[in-house]
């Protein structure tokens, strides 16, 4: 009479503790972060000794060499997480999101950086805000209010959380490879941003310097 109905619980993809279900937000926090530090610290333009190159060349040398710095903080990162104990399905693939994610995130930061220049950090910085809360990180997006469910397929850490949580939980009919394709998409509309729309850095520097001696 006092307990009528028992309910039996089977956990389906268990999450051993609290932190590393919470390490995908705050790993790709991180990513966004240091992707950003590494836009903010160097300086982008190129040098004016190269005024007969182009815009296209100059954007894929720059982006190389921060990608470059990108992909080694995502491994960097990764081997962080392991090293302090989270739980994961598979290191190798784990290790994988994340230099894929520090990339994407770098090929994002980067364009909006170059093509908008100071208005285009205070994006990413404003970006930031929006996807901690918008991407399903903290809480259920169904818990969210109206506007987060609706920009909530339009962020980059939306794919980014649901990939790694399947590197940690378990995998689940083929899923991870659906997260990854949709987080790449960012990485075209960052390319067709930054080398259709970015500034010409050499000759625009070079127009700068050689209006400024004249007036001289």
């Amino acid at each position: 009479m006092l307990s009528p109905t028992v309910i039996s619980k089977q956990a389906v993809y268990p999450v051993a503790s609290y932190g590393s279900g919470m390490a995908p937000l705050f790993t790709t926090l991180s990513l966004w972060v240091g992707a950003f530090v590494l836009v903010v610290i160097p300086k982008l333009e190129t040098d004016d000794e190269a005024s007969t190159i182009s815009h296209q060349p100059s954007y894929l040398g720059r982006f190389l060499l921060l990608a470059t710095l990108a992909a080694v903080q995502g491994l960097v990162t990764a081997i962080g997480d392991l090293v302090i104990g989270i739980q994961c399905a598979s290191a190798p693939v784990f290790l994988l999101t994340c230099v894929i994610t520090s990339l994407v995130y770098m090929s994002v930061i980067f364009a909006l950086s170059t093509t908008f220049m100071h208005v285009g950090k205070g994006v990413c910085v404003a970006l930031v805000i929006l996807q901690v809360p918008g991407a399903s990180g903290l809480y259920p997006i169904e818990m969210m209010p109206a506007f987060f469910r609706a920009i909530y397929p339009l962020l980059p850490f939306t794919y980014s959380i649901d990939a790694m949580r399947e590197t940690i939980g378990g995998f689940y009919d083929g899923l991870w490879f659906a997260y990854i394709g949709k987080l790449l998409v960012f990485v075209v509309l960052a390319f067709a941003l930054g080398l259709g729309a970015g500034r010409n850095w050499p000759i625009s520097t070079a127009c700068s310097r050689g209006k400024s001696r004249k007036a001289t």
